[in-house]
């Protein structure tokens, strides 16, 4: 059952951010994770108490952030992991600190998220300890982070999502029949239809679709009462269509693909 909102979270403040961890790997800084490549990571040397601090005071103003995803992390459900803020660089007050139970679907689908309804803060931190029992990497890795807001469509699409599984691994056969596979990381498209969506829905989805284009990836959520099991990192791959319908409404089509 369906118990959230629609979310297209495409305006990352944490990609202008200015970056610091408690540790990082040689060839794995912390900046990594403001790349599209989520396979571009960030790794640890450590397990206890490490943290990753984002400060937007580069930004022209204070910022709502109403969501906070990790996509492609090795962090267990044994981990204690809090997402924190202030707008005191030293976390003196701590206006935020929420304690987030890594469950089983977080690690099956590779994401860890929450949604708040609004948090104007400067200073933004994970803290994260993972070192019961030993982990069996011996550090933590994250590739791609959204801290941000999100865009809303008045409705929901009107059907379920068409999704397709693709498999782009190939096979070569022998002389003698024999198969031998190039295996590649499958993937899904999948396709967001709307009957109608008024005018004002599309002139913010004209404003997002001229920052992604076809080239930068994003997320999207198709439940937010249950962001972990559905949210998705993307990319477009053919032009948004909007064909109007009269009275100011017009039916809306985005295809993506999951990232690999």
């Amino acid at each position: 059952m369906i118990t959230g909102k629609f979310c297209i979270l495409w305006d990352n403040k944490f990609d202008p951010a200015i970056l610091d961890a408690s540790t990082e790997a040689a060839g794995f800084p912390v900046e990594n994770l403001q790349h599209d490549w989520f396979l571009k990571h960030w790794r640890s040397t450590d397990l206890t108490a490490e943290t990753i601090d984002a400060d937007l005071g580069v930004l022209e103003s204070a910022e709502d952030i109403r969501a906070f995803f990790v996509y492609s992390h090795n962090i267990r459900t044994t981990a204690d992991f809090h997402i924190q803020a202030d707008n005191d660089a030293g976390y003196g007050s701590l206006a935020i600190d929420d304690d987030i139970p890594i469950t089983a679907d977080m690690i099956a689908y590779n994401i860890i998220g929450k949604f708040w309804t609004t948090a104007p803060y400067q200073y933004w931190r994970q803290l994260i300890s993972d070192d019961d029992s030993g982990h069996p990497d011996g550090y933590i890795r994250e590739g791609r982070v959204f801290l941000g807001d999100y865009f809303e469509p008045r409705y929901r699409p009107s059907v379920y999502p068409e999704t397709v599984d693709i498999d782009p691994s190939t096979v070569l056969l022998s002389l003698a029949g024999q198969k031998q596979a190039n295996i590649i990381t499958p993937y899904q498209r999948i396709k967001y239809r709307w009957a109608a969506l008024p005018a004002d829905d599309i002139a913010i989805l004209e404003i997002i679709f001229a920052t992604v284009g076809k080239n930068k990836p994003y997320f999207i959520c198709w439940d937010s009462g249950d962001p972990i099991k559905t949210t998705h990192y993307v990319r477009n791959v053919s032009d948004w269509t909007y064909a109007p319908i009269g009275n100011d409404y017009y039916a809306v089509e985005i295809e993506v693909e999951t990232e690999r």
